[in-house]
C-alpha cells in the first residue's frame, strides 16, 4: 500500500518576525511534527503545496538554519525512500538564485521542473502538480476504469458563496469556470494560508469536483480562531483510493498582541522595501541617535518618504522591542 501526505505552505525563515514570539521555534516545532506524520502514517510520499522559504525573502539568513531546514527534507526523503515532491509557489521563484533552487538541484525535492511532467502517477491514482502560475494550463488526465485524478494547486481558487473564511486576494480562480480541470475529482490547494473549515462541493461542466485547503502550519498572519491546519492522507492499495483529513495542531500562546494587524504582503513593493530598511534601521536604534532628540518615536514618525503603513509597522516593531 502507497501512502501519499499532502502538506500546505511551509514559510520556513529564521528572519521573518510579524506577529510572533518565536518565529524560528515554531517552524522547527512544525518541521518535527510532520516528521512525526511521515513515521506514525507510514507516509511513502510527500507532496508540499510550495512556499517552503520565508515571505518576503528566499533564503535562509543563518547557514545553521539552511542545514537544518535541508536534514529535515534529507529525513523525509530517507523516510519515503526519496518520494518527497513539490509545487513551485510564488514565493519560490525570484530573479536570484532562491534556496528553492538549491534544494531542487541537489534533490532533496521533486518538482515538475526535475520530473519533467506536470503530474505524479501512484498506481492509478494520478496527482496533478499546478505550479504557481500554470492555473490555466491543460491537463493530462489519467483515463481508465479505476483512475482517479487529484489536483494540487498553489492558488487562490473559489467556489461563490462557499469559501468564505479568507481574505479576497487580486487573483482569485473560480473552480466552477476551470473547464479544463474537469475529470478532476478533488483539488487540494495552498497559497491561501488559512485552512478549510469543511470540504467544498461544486462541479465543472456536470462533473463533480472536491475543493479543499490544508492551511498553512506557521500562520505567518495572526489569526486567533485558527489552532489547527490539516494534512490529506491518501492510502492508495492496487486500484482503491481512500482519502483521510488530519488533524495537524498547531502551538498555542505564539503571537505578541498588536493594536493593529498590518498585512505586510498586500502593501505596494516600494512600501515593503521601505520597511525592510526601517528594519534594518531599528536594529541599531537603541545605540545611536538620529538628531540631537532621545525621543526615537519622534525620529521615526520625522523620516523622511516613509509611508504612513510602513511607519506604524516600523513604531510597533519599537515598541515591541523595547518592551
Amino acid at each position: 500500500m502507497y501512502k501519499a501526505l499532502i502538506i500546505g505552505d511551509l514559510h520556513i525563515s529564521d528572519a521573518y518576525v510579524g506577529y510572533h514570539k518565536d518565529y524560528w521555534a515554531e517552524c522547527t516545532e512544525i518541521l518535527g511534527k510532520i516528521t512525526s506524520i511521515i513515521v506514525d502514517k507510514g507516509v511513502t510520499h510527500l507532496i508540499l503545496t510550495g512556499d517552503l522559504v520565508g515571505l518576503r525573502e528566499k533564503n535562509f539568513k543563518q547557514r545553521a538554519s539552511l542545514m537544518l531546514f535541508m536534514m529535515a527534507l534529507k529525513k523525509w526523503n530517507e523516510l519515503t525512500d526519496y518520494n518527497v515532491y513539490s509545487l513551485v509557489g510564488n514565493h519560490d521563484m525570484s530573479g536570484r538564485t532562491t534556496d528553492f533552487e538549491l534544494f531542487e538541484s541537489l534533490g532533496l525535492i521533486k518538482t515538475t521542473r526535475t520530473l519533467g511532467k506536470s503530474f505524479l502517477d501512484i498506481n492509478d491514482t494520478r496527482f496533478h502538480m499546478i505550479n504557481f502560475g500554470d492555473e490555466n494550463n491543460k491537463i493530462e488526465l489519467k483515463t481508465g476504469t479505476d483512475a482517479t485524478n487529484i489536483g494540487i494547486t498553489h492558488a487562490d481558487i473559489q467556489v461563490t458563496g462557499k469559501t468564505t473564511w479568507w481574505y479576497p486576494s487580486n487573483v482569485r480562480f473560480e473552480l466552477a469556470t476551470m473547464e479544463h480541470w474537469k475529470g478532476i475529482e478533488m483539488i487540494i490547494a495552498g497559497h491561501i494560508h488559512n485552512p478549510s473549515p469543511k470540504m467544498v462541493t461544486t462541479d465543472i461542466d456536470g462533473s463533480n469536483v472536491n475543493l479543499f485547503y490544508v492551511g498553512c502550519p506557521t500562520r505567518p498572519r495572526k489569526n486567533d480562531n485558527w489552532e489547527k491546519c490539516w494534512g490529506t492522507l491518501f492510502e492508495i492499495d492496487g486500484t482503491n483510493v481512500n482519502c483521510s483529513i488530519l488533524e495537524i495542531p498547531l502551538p498555542v500562546d505564539v503571537f505578541v498582541e498588536t493594536t493593529e494587524d498590518i498585512d505586510t504582503e498586500e502593501l505596494e513593493t516600494d512600501e515593503v522595501t521601505k520597511i525592510e530598511e526601517l528594519a534594518a534601521i531599528l536594529n541599531t536604534l537603541s545605540e545611536y541617535k538620529l538628531d540631537s532628540d532621545d525621543d526615537i518615536e519622534g525620529q521615526i514618525k520625522r523620516f523622511s518618504g516613509v509611508d504612513t503603513k510602513a511607519m506604524n509597522l516600523a513604531l510597533e516593531y519599537y515598541n515591541r522591542a523595547k518592551s
